[in-house]
């Protein structure tokens, strides 16, 4: 079986500064790895909608960009399953925020060309 993979992307905020990481399962704690899990097995189940670039242009999902807002993007893959998810810091669900803090912790600033 292939292992699950978590991308993780914060950009905005009032420097700017786009920071990231990635991990595997095994990296994750086993309760933050559990929220992954589910995420790309059944994030429907949870309540939770998996990001849509066409749902967002014919929409608000995310709330205006302001000078201190965030944006949070995951991608949870395993083989060729993929699911991306788009949260700002007020339209994040609760369940996930320990596995986007988990990955916080452990990232570092993308460099700017």
């Amino acid at each position: 079986m292939d292992e699950l993979h978590v991308s993780y992307q914060r950009s905005g905020g009032i420097a700017g500064i786009t920071m990231a990481a990635e991990a595997a399962e095994p990296d994750l704690p086993d309760d933050v790895a559990l929220i992954a899990v589910s995420l790309l097995g059944g994030a429907s189940d949870m309540g939770i909608r998996p990001f849509s670039p066409a749902e967002e242009a014919n929409s608000q999902a995310l709330p205006a960009p302001g000078a201190d807002q965030f944006t949070y993007e995951l991608e949870v893959s395993r083989g060729s399953e993929s699911q991306t998810f788009r949260w700002s810091d007020t339209t994040m669900p609760d369940q996930v925020r320990p596995l986007v803090y988990s990955l916080a912790q452990r990232s570092q600033p993308i460099r700017q060309a």
